[in-house]
């Protein structure tokens, strides 16, 4: 039978812009229509392609920002107009400044969560229409780790937790918002997780749970490398996961 989805909806989904019971539905659909799985194929090699011919922000941008408002911050200290209503005016122009640069600054920071948040979905979405999620396939770390060497441009954790219910069943490489990731695959009953990771330099954050398009998501920092896990699996067992990986 002709698939009815339009490419518009298939568009939307990719983009994360569709209601949860519809996504979850969608991504339940391209698991089983080539022809969609195909189109969300070449939706993904576009953006990859748009991303690597966008010119990033300067080296830099922050410092500039700061020593602007820095500059704008003596500047009002030192000039002391001679009427009290330019003052408060002048103030309120500052406040305003600040405000909006600040204001700017979150709302860079929230799109770019968001971005990482809708990449590491898709990735995860793309990786569930493949014979096998993974590249290699193997529970031993001792295997997995070694293939990510001259692959990626660092050293994953790769760690494996049967004993604990959730066991190490393989690995690949992504793509989540520019970056190459590792990403290692771990089963729990019948459910995949991944555990993708990609250098970072912040400061160690405890896991941090979210839910999105029906799954759910684990985000933390640990030595060095920024963490995302997602699965389809509960949000007790997602946390249990989390909790085992993001130890030191």
């Amino acid at each position: 039978m002709p698939c009815d989805v339009r490419e518009l909806e298939l568009a939307r989904f990719f983009d994360g812009e569709l209601q949860s019971a519809a996504q979850t539905s969608l991504a339940r659909h391209i698991a089983t229509c080539s022809s969609c799985a195909q189109k969300l194929h070449k939706l993904a090699a576009m953006r990859d392609l748009l991303k690597k011919e966008t010119p990033l922000a300067p080296d830099g941008l922050a410092a500039k920002i700061s020593l602007t408002l820095a500059g704008e911050a003596a500047t009002a200290a030192v000039f002391k107009p001679p009427w009290p209503l330019v003052g408060l005016a002048a103030s309120y122009a500052a406040v305003a400044l600040v405000a909006g640069t600040v204001g700017y600054m979150v709302m860079s920071w929230q799109q770019s969560t968001d971005n990482v948040t809708r990449d590491v979905v898709a990735a995860h979405v793309r990786a569930l229409m493949q014979d096998a999620p993974y590249q290699v396939a193997s529970s031993d770390q001792h295997t997995v780790k070694p293939w990510f060497a001259g692959r990626a441009e660092f050293s994953p954790q790769v760690r494996d937790f049967t004993r604990q219910g959730y066991a190490l069943v393989g690995g690949r490489l992504d793509y989540v918002d520019g970056h190459r990731v590792a990403a290692m695959v771990y089963r729990h009953d019948k459910h995949f997780i991944d555990l993708m990771m990609w250098p970072s330099t912040g400061a160690d954050l405890a896991p941090r749970f979210s839910e999105k398009d029906g799954f759910h998501l684990a985000a933390w920092i640990e030595g060095g490398l920024e963490a995302r896990a997602i699965s389809d699996m509960g949000s007790d067992e997602i946390q249990a996961f989390a909790g085992l990986a993001s130890a030191p």
